[in-house]
Parts: structure tokens; C-alpha cells; sequence
């Protein structure tokens, strides 16, 4: 992976955590509205163990050390 030490996308705490989080439960909705939209999305929100969220952040600061400890170059 290469990164970038200002703005990797790599680092991107929503790629990295929370998208695939949310994509799962809601794949093959479909929704008549944003304000069902917005309930379902907080309904999946709210389920996400604060456990999970805090070792989320765990992991993505050993990427970013592995990433500045590369100089930005790919690492895996």
C-alpha cells in the first residue's frame, strides 16, 4: 500500500471502519425516503459495540505507524 503522510486514503477512518460496517446490514435495502434512510443508518450506528469502534482506532493508528515508518512507501 503507498501512502501518503497528508491524506491517504488508506488512513481514512470511515474506509477503513465504518463503510463496511454500515454497507453490510443495509445491502439489498431500499429505501422511500431520506428520512427512513437516515433511521436505518442510526439503527446500524447505534448496534456497533463501542468495543469494536475503540479497537477500530487501534488499528488505525498502527497503520499509520507502519505507514510513516515506510515513508510513505507500500507496506502490507
Amino acid at each position: 500500500m503507498k501512502c501518503n503522510r497528508t491524506a491517504s486514503p488508506d488512513l481514512a477512518p470511515c474506509d477503513f471502519f465504518l463503510f463496511p460496517k454500515l454497507k453490510a446490514p443495509l445491502k439489498d435495502c431500499y429505501f422511500d425516503d431520506v428520512n427512513t434512510i437516515q433511521r436505518a443508518v442510526m439503527r446500524v450506528l447505534n448496534r456497533i459495540p463501542d468495543t469494536a469502534i475503540r479497537h477500530s482506532f487501534q488499528l488505525l493508528h498502527d497503520r499509520r505507524v507502519q505507514c510513516v515508518d515506510a515513508g510513505g512507501s507500500y507496506f502490507e
